[in-house]
């Protein structure tokens, strides 16, 4: 039997039409809603609407060269007001469902995300939904959020100054859709009703011990994701890394859709992408494909292909 959960934390507040857009090339089809009050902004902004599709798409393509999918990819995106401010959510997006216990899932008892479990079963296991959805924060570019700091829609890693690197933003957020994602809560709580995602059983507490975060209680995952003792147990990422575990975001302070589901801010140098604040503009996304490829998907690893392709 099938088992599907909702994994997402947005609200999509009223879908009145929708614009199927593909790229064959990579299977991707774009979405683009147009939501309860959001005429002539966003993607529809008569000003910078032009160009914040195309850096989308442009994202998009890149991770779909890439990405070695053999279902097509729905995502969705759109602008709302993720809030205002010197610190503010720049963007955010997820897997819309996960599923576990389908024909072909590598392991039981395993929620993966929307657009990997498709691949393990051989067909859209839900068509009436995307598999992924992303949303960004269009009071970013009125500036009354971050100041005078608006976000770059060019298609290179040269940001100027005072702005901040739109693609890199949305490659960051498309990792998160496929897959980059813990589904354990503050309280230690494995969200799937007690069965993890594919991601938590790669997470484990302690480079020496390496004590599995499903084996725990919810009080001693609880206190492993405050632990600052966070580590990835993956071997393609173990490799990648120099032989050592990745070491992942585990403050002593919990912060919601940031602890857990990235990379340990700070730690890398060069910063990695998938950091939970944006820090640098490459479109590199070093140690994410690994972790992708540890998770099932078939990547283009860095011994391949070690940059994006600009185009």
């Amino acid at each position: 039997m099938i088992m599907r959960l909702a994994f997402v934390t947005t609200v999509l507040l009223g879908v009145l039409a929708t614009c199927p857009q593909a790229v064959a090339a990579q299977q991707f089809n774009f979405i683009y809603p147009e939501v309860t009050g959001s005429t002539g902004i966003g993607f529809d902004d008569p000003t910078l609407g032009t160009a914040r599709r195309t850096a989308w798409e442009f994202a998009v393509a890149q991770w779909g060269a890439r990405v070695n999918n053999t279902q097509t990819i729905n995502v969705e995106s759109f602008w709302d007001n993720l809030g205002t401010g010197s610190s503010v959510t720049l963007g955010r997006a997820s897997s819309v469902l996960v599923f576990r216990d389908f024909t072909g899932v590598p392991q039981a008892g395993t929620f993966y995300a929307s657009g990997l479990a498709n691949e393990f079963f051989g067909s859209d296991i839900n068509t009436d939904s995307p598999e992924i959805r992303a949303e960004f924060n269009h009071q970013v570019d009125t500036l009354n959020a971050l100041g005078s700091t608006v976000f770059y829609y060019g298609l290179d890693e040269s940001p100027p100054a005072g702005t901040i690197s739109f693609v890199r933003t949305a490659l960051h957020e498309l990792c998160h859709g496929l897959g980059f994602s813990a589904g354990v809560n503050s309280a230690g709580e494995l969200l799937g009703g007690g069965f993890p995602t594919a991601f938590d059983r790669f997470l484990v507490l302690d480079a020496t011990t390496q004590t599995p975060l499903t084996t725990m209680s919810d009080a001693g995952r609880s206190s492993a994701i405050r632990s600052d003792n966070l580590y990835w147990s993956g071997a393609t990422v173990t490799a990648a890394n120099g032989g050592n575990l990745a070491r992942m975001h585990a403050p002593a302070t919990y912060v919601s859709g940031s602890s857990v589901s990235h990379f340990k801010l700070g730690h890398y140098n060069p910063p990695e992408m998938m950091e939970p604040s944006l820090s640098g503009a490459s479109f590199d996304p070093r140690l994410a494909d690994e972790l992708l490829f540890d998770l099932g998907w078939s990547i283009n690893l860095p011994s391949s292909v070690r940059s994006w392709t600009l185009y």
